[in-house]
């Protein structure tokens, strides 16, 4: 994680493996999360940076998802745009109460 940390940089942290509580499904930061990042006691081992690269040039996701989705919704999608969306969604605490009975038997999905 470290050789791809820069300026640019940001990581979203969550429990992909763990049954979720009430809260917030997901925390964003620009430094490099440690082990207890996203709940305090445990957690942050599900690291999801945007980049994977220093230079912040090969993004963390592949630009056909990105075209597939500028096509369906008629407009440009950006990296930066598609990981805002993920953790605007899953930030919210109105995503874990909706989702709750599959959440605990499955991870978050943006």
């Amino acid at each position: 994680m470290q050789r791809a940390h820069g300026e640019k940089q940001v990581y979203i942290t969550s429990l992909l493996t763990n049954v979720l509580r009430e809260g917030p499904a997901a925390v964003a930061t620009a430094l490099i999360p440690d082990l207890d990042q996203f709940r305090g006691s445990f957690g942050a081992k599900h690291v999801i940076p945007l980049w994977r690269d220093v230079a912040a040039t090969d993004a963390n996701i592949t630009t056909d998802v990105l075209q597939i989705l500028a096509q369906n919704y008629g407009q440009s999608i950006t990296t930066e745009d598609f990981f805002a969306y993920c953790y605007a969604l899953l930030a919210t605490p109105q995503y874990v109460k909706r989702f709750w009975d599959e959440l605990t038997i499955s991870s978050p999905r943006g």
